[in-house]
């Protein structure tokens, strides 16, 4: 009898190839749509039963009640979760601190609304605030910076070539005033006034050149006095000034007026000794000044004199040199009753502030005015203030001067830390202007 043709493998090819098929529709790989059969395993009662572990008394060891009360066929308990893996260091700070870096996801892609926004608000800001505000700004500061930057390097570099002009003029201008000196050395400036700025002896000993200023209308009025050996004026110049154009500045260069002062001793010069520049009566009067400075100086250094003079006659000589002066009575407040007026028209007058407190004293204000009610010249006592704030102004010629020029009321800037005694000066000085009409009424 013939064997019959075994239809399981047959049924089993065909269930693989429908398997394939079905996979082939569904887009599956073929080899996950393969089942896999178990392979068979041999029947328990082929195998014989292991025997149990002994133990060490020789009983028969049991199995673990957990164990033996676990059924069978159950899937063991998931494992417990490991704990999480710290992250290793990667750097250690200045500090000693352990610096973890973390890589951060990558950002998901702008989308087209969030890049019209951001473009709409840098035109926004560029619009309002940008082109209208912080351009034009960030614009000048940066012209203002190169500007500054190009001055100063321009001056770095000229500076020393101004200075050196400067002195080489001012070296050929002491040589013209003194022709007879070889060549000068800078002399010490202490206890000579502040309007003081140079003083040079000549080598040779033919004389000396002061160098001071006045004060003018437009600020300081500068000058440069020549004196021989024997103490006579040789010479006087004045340098460019900062006064009006056309009236204080033709003083610079004018060798008419500056030679009035030519051939004088050196002694104080009033201001009615000089012809006036038309319609620069303040210029002037503060190039006098200038020169009278100039004297002081040559008195203090040269001759030896220890300060300004003390007795009435040598005051009123010194405020009115070379007048004649004729004593007048004066009635009014805060003026002394003997006044005087000299052979030029000019006047003395005595002014005088009573003390505000008994800590302070009379200020005394001895004032020459000319016959226009303009101060020519001053000397003060104010020897009650004090001797630290009273005999600073009294030898401050930069304070004095610059009562010089001017008329009723007189307002000029007090000396620094010495306000209160200054004022006095003032309302001194104003009592005896104020006082002037009368005394001239009564010549």
């Amino acid at each position: 009898m013939a064997d019959k043709p075994d239809l399981s493998s047959g049924l089993e090819e065909m269930e693989r190839m429908e398997q394939l098929l079905e996979a082939s529709e569904a887009g599956e790989s073929p080899a996950e749509a393969i089942e896999t059969e178990p392979a068979e395993t041999a029947p328990d009662t082929d195998l014989p039963e292991a025997p149990a572990p002994e133990t060490a008394d020789g009983d028969t060891a049991q199995p673990d009640e957990a164990e033996a009360s676990e059924p069978a066929g159950d899937e063991p308990p998931a494992p417990a979760e490991a704990e999480p893996t710290k992250a290793k260091p990667d750097d250690v700070d200045s500090h000693g601190k352990t610096v973890y870096k973390s890589k951060a996801p990558p950002k998901p892609p702008k989308t087209k609304e969030v890049l019209e926004y951001e473009k709409a608000k840098r035109d926004h800001f560029r619009q309002t605030v940008w082109q209208p505000f912080l351009s034009p700004i960030i614009a000048l500061v940066s012209i203002c910076l190169v500007t500054s930057l190009l001055l100063g390097l321009t001056n770095s570099l000229t500076a020393p070539l101004i200075e050196a002009n400067a002195a080489s003029e001012a070296a050929a201008a002491r040589r013209e005033l003194l022709p007879e000196a070889d060549d000068f050395t800078p002399m010490d400036l202490e206890g000579l006034p502040d309007s003081v700025t140079a003083m040079y002896a000549a080598n040779n000993g033919t004389g000396w050149v002061v160098e001071s200023y006045g004060r003018g209308y437009g600020g300081k009025v500068p000058a440069m006095v020549a004196f021989d050996a024997d103490g006579t004026i040789t010479g006087v110049t004045f340098p460019a000034n900062d006064e009006t154009p056309g009236l204080g500045q033709n003083l610079v260069g004018n060798a008419n007026f500056a030679s009035q002062f030519n051939d004088r001793p050196a002694q104080n010069i009033s201001s009615g000794e000089i012809d006036k520049i038309a319609s620069a009566t303040i210029t002037t009067n503060a190039a006098v000044s200038a020169v009278n400075a100039a004297v002081e100086a040559y008195s203090i250094k040269v001759e030896g004199a220890t300060g300004p003079a003390t007795d009435p006659a040598e005051i009123r000589a010194q405020l009115l040199p070379g007048e004649s002066l004729t004593p007048v009575t004066v009635d009014a407040p805060n003026v002394q009753p003997e006044a005087f007026v000299s052979d030029a028209g000019n006047y003395i007058i005595y002014g005088e502030k009573p003390p505000e407190s008994e800590y302070s004293g009379v200020v005394v204000a001895a004032v020459a005015i000319d016959d226009q009610g303009v101060i020519l010249n001053l000397w003060i006592d104010t020897s009650g203030e004090g001797e630290q704030y009273g005999q600073t102004l009294a030898t401050n010629r930069q304070f004095l001067d610059s009562f010089i020029g001017h008329s009723a009321p007189v307002v000029v800037d007090a000396v620094a830390d010495i306000t209160n005694s200054s004022r006095s000066v003032m309302e001194a000085v104003n009592n005896a202007l104020n006082a002037w009409p009368l005394v001239k009424g009564v010549e």
